[in-house]
């Protein structure tokens, strides 16, 4: 894994959006955003600049920097090669033979790892998904800082766009299938929690009816 799958896969990877998966961002102007910075404890102002243009982000609190792939080697605790990989398995970015002697498990764990980001988005974003908001702050005590550090989402009853998503990412459909993601959406108002197995891995997930309280 050379200096070219690196360029490659920073070059197929959205730092902003990648950066938004896991905590609260502001998006500027020109690809740059604001972001509450992960890696230190102040949860009240954003402090981590990020250029989408450059690929680089640059907190002014703490001083940690670098590209997409630094970030998640920081942030989930993993090798250069291990993020590597995370990455182009995010971007859809063949890596080349090595990417075929990875077990089916570790697939389907990427699988549900990418379902979590996009469950977490739904959560944040979604309009139709300010009740189950309601209810984690309600019920849980759970703001946008938590819903962000532990990737809880909100799975809508109609999962075709999950699983459009992970096709478009280059997962194919039986490994979509394998994953059972697409049967978390039985169901309005459910919110998420993905059971993290690992760096990045998710063997599965619980669901919770959030329209019973």
């Amino acid at each position: 894994m050379g200096s070219q799958a690196a360029s490659l896969v920073r070059e197929a990877t959205d730092i902003v959006q990648l950066i938004e998966e896991v905590t609260e961002v502001t998006r500027t102007s020109g690809g740059a955003a604001m972001a509450l910075c992960p890696f230190h404890p102040d949860n009240h102002t954003p402090s981590l600049s990020i250029s989408g243009d450059k690929g680089v982000y640059n907190c002014f609190g703490c001083g940690e920097r670098g590209d997409a792939l630094t970030f998640v080697q920081k942030h989930h605790g993993v090798a250069f090669p291990e993020a590597l990989r995370l990455l182009a398995t995010r971007a859809g970015v063949d890596l080349g033979p090595q990417a075929a002697r990875r077990s089916r498990a570790a697939r389907l764990d990427d699988v549900r790892w990418q379902a979590a980001g996009f469950f977490c988005g739904m959560l944040r974003t979604d309009g139709a998904a300010g009740a189950s908001r309601a209810y984690l702050r309600r019920v849980h005590g759970f703001g946008s800082g938590d819903v962000a550090g532990f990737r809880v989402g909100w799975a809508p009853p109609d999962m075709s766009a999950v699983t459009r998503t992970l096709r478009e990412a280059g997962v194919s459909g039986r490994d979509v299938a394998a994953s059972g993601v697409a049967r978390l959406g039985l169901g309005a108002g459910r919110v998420v929690y993905p059971v993290v197995s690992g760096p990045a891995r998710v063997a599965g997930f619980a669901a919770e009816d959030s329209s019973v309280v």
